[in-house]
C-alpha cells in the first residue's frame, strides 16, 4: 500500500513547523568543463574538467580535511584529458603525449607491439581519469567554457566555503593554452593550489613559473629548474636518498609517515624556494629507475 507524499505545505499544516530541506545532491554540479580544444603541447583535442566537489563538500560539512584522496585531502581536482579517446587507450598508443608531454613516467615504446610499456606514473588512470572521461561524454558536467574571469573564479567557492585546487590530478597544466587564463584565475581565487609540470623547459609553459612546481626526475633536472627560477618537486628512484640534494621531504609521503595531507601542507604552490622530494610511489612506482625513457619536449 502506497503512502501519500507529505509536501512541505502539508507538513506545516500537520506539525505547525516548516521543515528545512538540504539541497539535493542532484541539484549540485559534479564539476565543470573549463576548456575543450587543442593542446598547447601538440594541438590534439583535449578537455579540462574541474571536479572533486563531492568530497570537498563532505569535508566542509564535517569541518574536516578528509576526502576521497587520502594523500591530498579534499581538494578540487583539475583533470586534463584527451577528449577523443579513453585514457587507457591513449596511454597504450602514446596519445597521452598531448596531456603529459615528455614525462618519463609515461613509459617507453615497445617497437614490437607498437604500445607503450613500463609506465611508472602513480596515477591509476583506469579509475579516476576514466570515470571523469566517461562522465564528460555523458554530459554530466556544467559547461563553463564561456565563463568570464569572475564567473570562473566563482566556481571554487560555494555556500561560503572556498576550496583548494589541485592542478593536474591527471595531465599536465601546461597542456592548457596560456591564453585561457584558467590556471592563474583559479590560483588567485582558490583557498590554495598545488600543481606540477614536466614541461618547465618549454617556452609554452613559462607562464606557469611561480604557479606550479617543476617536476624533476634527476638532481640535474632540479639544478636546472631552480636556476631558471622554478620551485621543484623531484621524484627519486626506490632506494635512492631523496634528500641528498637538499630537497625537503614531502610530508604526505610514505617515507615521512604520511604526516600531513596536501590540504595541511600547501607547500607545492609554485613559490620559488620550495623544493620537495619523494620516492617514486603508487602501484607502479617500484619500476622507476631514475633514468629517462622519453625525449624531453
Amino acid at each position: 500500500m502506497r503512502t501519500a507524499k507529505i509536501t512541505t505545505r502539508r507538513r506545516v499544516r500537520l506539525t505547525g513547523k516548516r521543515t528545512t530541506y538540504r539541497t539535493r545532491k542532484a541539484d549540485l554540479p559534479l564539476g565543470y568543463v573549463l576548456y575543450h580544444g587543442p593542446s598547447a603541447i601538440d594541438g590534439a583535442p583535449i578537455v579540462v574538467v574541474l571536479t572533486g566537489y563531492t568530497a570537498a563538500r563532505k569535508a566542509a560539512r564535517k569541518a574536516g580535511k578528509t576526502g576521497a584522496n587520502a594523500k591530498t585531502g579534499a581538494m578540487l581536482q583539475l583533470y586534463i584529458l584527451r577528449s577523443d579517446v579513453l585514457p587507457l587507450v591513449a596511454i597504450a598508443h602514446g596519445l597521452d603525449c598531448s596531456i603529459c608531454g615528455g614525462c618519463v613516467h609515461r613509459g617507453r615504446l615497445d617497437k614490437v607491439t607498437g604500445r607503450y610499456r613500463g609506465r611508472t606514473c602513480y596515477v591509476e588512470v583506469g579509475k579516476g581519469a576514466t570515470n571523469v572521461y566517461r562522465t564528460y561524454h555523458r554530459g554530466r558536467y556544467v559547461d563553463a567554457t564561456g565563463y568570464g574571469p569572475e564567473q570562473l573564479a566563482g566556481i571554487v567557492s560555494e555556500m561560503g566555503v572556498t576550496y583548494g585546487v589541485r592542478f593536474g590530478a591527471y595531465g599536465d597544466p601546461a597542456a592548457i593554452p596560456a591564453a585561457t587564463g584558467i590556471v592563474p584565475t583559479l590560483r588567485n581565487a582558490a583557498a590554495f593550489t598545488t600543481g606540477y609540470t614536466h614541461q618547465w623547459r618549454a617556452a609554452f609553459a613559462a607562464h606557469l613559473r611561480g604557479l606550479v612546481m617543476a617536476s624533476c626526475d634527476t638532481p640535474e633536472d632540479r639544478a636546472k629548474a631552480t636556476s631558471a627560477g622554478w620551485a621543484t618537486f623531484t621524484v627519486h628512484a626506490p632506494g635512492a636518498d631523496p634528500f641528498a640534494g637538499g630537497d625537503m621531504p614531502c610530508p604526505a609521503s610514505k617515507e615521512m609517515g604520511y604526516a600531513l595531507t596536501c590540504v595541511d601542507c600547501k607547500g607545492c604552490n609554485g613559490t620559488p624556494g620550495h623544493d620537495f622530494g619523494i620516492i617514486a610511489h603508487g602501484f607502479a612506482g617500484s619500476r622507476y629507475t631514475g633514468r629517462r625513457a622519453l625525449p624531453v619536449i
